[in-house]
């Protein structure tokens, strides 16, 4: 798993958003990766936060298209 700390932290972003009842979208979701990889120092040409990288981040965390 690349990033894992990327990873970790973008999820308990989500599963504090859902706890205060937010919606996620799939653009928040980016934005917030961009966010978290800007401040751990994970250069953009490292990592791509293409349709199918949301999609199997959505799916490992449960989400759904709202």
């Amino acid at each position: 798993m690349r990033f894992p700390m990327l990873k970790a932290a973008l999820g308990h972003w989500v599963q504090g958003c859902e706890a205060l009842g937010h919606i996620v979208t799939g653009p928040l979701i980016i934005e917030k990766g961009n966010w978290i990889a800007k401040h751990l120092n994970i250069s953009e040409d490292s990592i791509s936060f293409s349709p199918g990288w949301l999609s199997s981040f959505k799916e490992q965390h449960m989400l759904s298209d709202h």
